[in-house]
């Protein structure tokens, strides 16, 4: 207690905001690393079941670089050692050591965040104090989105780390251009560009910001920057290279070109707290408008404030205009340059793709706010509102992985009933995510997608005789496949209705003669 009465109230609150973060990331954990997975997650776990020659190669055909993968493969392969002998296989779905393994991935994924919080604890409470440290920690936690995309199966975390720390260490070069400094900062650039092809329009932009500051303040450091981005460019090319080759055959329909409403769901994916945890991609709420508008209005009043704010020495209005507005700049111009690109070039950008650069942008918020602190006008309601957003960000998120984790134990009791010599009929269309997504988990079966599900009709009764026959039919569905199978003789038995995650409903049906 004696402690806490040598620490001004801003720190007391900055304190309370960080523990809060702790507190809120280990309520995360528990919940969040559960064995409820989508599609891309699926796509992963196909990527790391491979051998490391077969996963590079199988990833210079997907549209992202290898770097996440081959850490995922790493520490599978580690966990493996100690988890269960033999290397980790995506195929076996249902033993304990592969349901782990979902797990291991999981957390995985999460390591970034507690990164990020030990960066905030060291690096942000020693050069910014405890209030900037634990806004930070808050916001990187608790803000729309992070706690999603922080417990996927994919890069996303790992991308926000290193673009995070690239930007700060861009920041740190303008305070101290040391060796040290300039190593980090191109070691954690060239990590961010080989996670993510999304970030490596970051990097490039942290990079152009750097050259406009060594240009007005100290064109000492020039040679430095050279330097740094040659050997970038350098190290990049050999998986560049194979991107241009790899980039002619992509398949442009996966990404649309954007369009107005593509600004506004881009709003509503940084702003907006979850509400339907099936829908929760491109999904705009009044209030994540609300949230939206209330941050512009923070931000522009910072701005025509700064001089007031800034009265105290031209270092602190260097140091304030760079990282307060710096993580700002790069959301937007990366934003705007990749949906520019889309519409002129050729269509490459994709909503949540935006979280890799969120990482800067609270960070630079953090510092505004705490720096906005002796504002109260300003101050008190939005730090409220990051409150309110957090606080209903956090709920919705738990809710949504309690109803995960009973549609992932109901749709495992269905399907635990389904044996290798069992023949899978599927009705969703060949090649679909979704038709993806169901051969992972029956990929020893005998599996017909949609084009096949009239065809083997005249093949069941003798199916029959070496195994039971169960059909997939979306909700809706299931009456039309239900006539075609008695007009055939046969019938449906039982009817599971199951939901996964992200998916519509899904009927499952056992076939009887």
């Amino acid at each position: 207690m004696n402690a806490m009465k040598n620490y001004k109230l801003i720190d007391i609150i900055g304190i309370c905001l960080f523990v809060s973060s702790i507190i809120l990331l280990l309520i995360m954990l528990i919940l969040g690393l559960n064995q409820s997975i989508w599609f891309d997650e699926t796509f992963t776990l196909k990527l790391i079941s491979m051998s490391f020659k077969d996963m590079i190669f199988a990833t210079a055909k997907d549209v992202h670089p290898p770097l996440y993968y081959i850490i995922l493969k790493v520490g599978t392969e580690f966990c493996s050692l100690f988890i269960s002998s033999g290397s980790f296989n995506a195929s076996d779905m249902f033993n304990s050591y592969y349901s782990l393994n979902i797990i291991v991935a999981k957390l995985i994924s999460t390591i970034p965040l507690i990164l990020l919080l030990y960066f905030s604890f060291t690096k942000l409470k020693k050069g910014f104090g405890w209030l900037t440290s634990g806004i930070f920690g808050f916001c990187i936690v608790t803000m729309p989105k992070m706690m999603i995309y922080c417990t996927q199966i994919r890069m996303y975390s790992w991308g926000i780390f290193f673009v995070t720390l690239s930007f700060y260490y861009c920041y740190k070069i303008t305070e101290d251009p040391n060796k040290k400094n300039w190593i980090i900062f191109s070691i954690f650039s060239l990590m961010a560009i080989y996670t993510h092809y999304y970030a490596t329009i970051a990097i490039g932009f942290i990079y152009l910001l750097l050259i406009y500051h060594i240009i007005l303040k100290n064109r000492k450091m020039l040679k430095n920057w050279i330097l740094s981005s040659v050997t970038i460019i350098l190290v990049y090319i050999p998986w560049l290279l194979i991107f241009i080759n790899e980039s002619k055959y992509f398949n442009s329909n996966q990404w649309h070109v954007p369009t107005f409403q593509y600004l506004i769901d881009t709003i509503g994916f940084i702003c907006s707290p979850i509400y339907d945890y099936y829908f929760y991609f491109e999904h705009t709420t009044i209030l994540g408008i609300l949230f939206f508008v209330s941050l512009l209005i923070f931000l522009i009043y910072m701005y025509f404030s700064r001089k007031k704010i800034l009265v105290e020495k031209k270092s602190e209005k260097s140091f304030f205009m760079f990282i307060g507005w710096g993580g700002i700049f790069v959301l937007f111009v990366t934003t705007f340059f990749a949906i520019i690109f889309s519409v002129l070039v050729k269509p490459m950008f994709e909503i949540r793709y935006t979280i890799l650069l969120l990482g800067c942008f609270w960070l630079s918020f953090a510092v505004l706010l705490s720096r906005s602190s002796s504002q109260k006008i300003i101050f008190v309601p939005i730090f409220f509102i990051i409150l309110v957003i957090g606080m209903i960000n956090f709920v919705t998120f738990i809710d949504s992985e309690i109803n995960f984790k009973s549609d992932n134990l109901e749709f495992m009791e269905v399907i635990s009933q389904i044996n290798e010599n069992d023949t899978i009929i599927s009705l969703y269309p060949s090649g679909s995510l979704f038709d993806d997504f169901f051969k992972f988990y029956f990929k020893n079966n005998k599996f017909f997608s949609n084009e096949n599900n009239f065809t083997i009709i005249s093949e069941i009764n003798e199916r029959l005789k070496k195994g039971k026959i169960w059909i997939l039919i979306p909700d809706g569905n299931e009456y039309e496949f239900n006539k075609l199978i008695t007009e055939n003789g046969l019938k449906l038995k039982g009817n599971s209705l199951i939901r996964l995650k992200i998916l519509a409903p899904c009927h499952i049906y056992l076939i009887n003669i």
